[in-house]
């Protein structure tokens, strides 16, 4: 119920031991972002959005700490409709590289129109290589590492996007010419411009 959505695959459960060990493979629709990082990370109020995904998972414990504590496994997946709540991820990318503002940079947040990618779950930290994030009007590929309570120690360059067969502006183009590192608490990141992409 709090999750929305559909689950098929199956819920295994051990109970040999002395720690319940649990395994859940299958696919998940539809399911609500924000809902489900509530229930297991310190980072669901950052986001809104609809999750679909293949997930391989395992755990053991008795209760939802011992359960989050040992989670492990792969998430494959695409988050659709999304937004990243709390900051405007082009506006301060640009003011990373000494850019001068535009008119959407006022908006509070960033609208994710989709992010992909496999995800490795591992000692409350989710690491991924390659995850694609389409924003407003760029491209961005992602790498690095969050962790459950929200520190970040992430890698980012990007392409703009054609949007109506217009050629991205010269300001647009240059933004893209430098990489960003993407390091602190996500509730307030600090982005700085790390290197010249390839």
């Amino acid at each position: 119920r709090s999750f929305g959505g559909q689950f098929r695959g199956s819920l295994e459960g051990d109970f040999r031991t002395n720690l319940p060990a649990y395994r859940l493979a299958g696919n998940l629709k539809q399911i609500d972002l924000a809902q489900l990082l509530l229930a297991g990370t310190d980072v669901g109020e950052f986001f809104s959005g609809t999750l679909g995904c293949d997930v391989l998972l395992q755990a053991a414990g008795w209760g939802p700490l011992e359960l989050r504590r040992s989670l492990q496994g792969t998430v494959i997946g695409v988050v659709t409709d999304a937004t990243l709540r709390h900051i405007n991820l082009l506006a301060v990318m640009r003011a990373a590289v000494g850019m001068l503002p535009e008119e959407t940079d006022a908006q509070p947040g960033t609208a994710l129109q989709s992010l992909a990618g496999e995800f490795r779950l591992a000692n409350r930290r989710v690491r991924f290589e390659g995850a694609r994030m389409v924003v407003d009007t760029a491209a961005l590929e992602m790498g690095g590492e969050v962790d459950f309570d929200g520190r970040l120690n992430l890698r980012v360059r990007g392409e703009p996007l054609l949007v109506a067969d217009i050629e991205p502006s010269l300001a647009r183009r240059q933004l893209f010419t430098s990489s960003f590192e993407i390091r602190g608490q996500l509730r307030k990141p600090v982005v700085r411009a790390a290197a010249a992409s390839r």
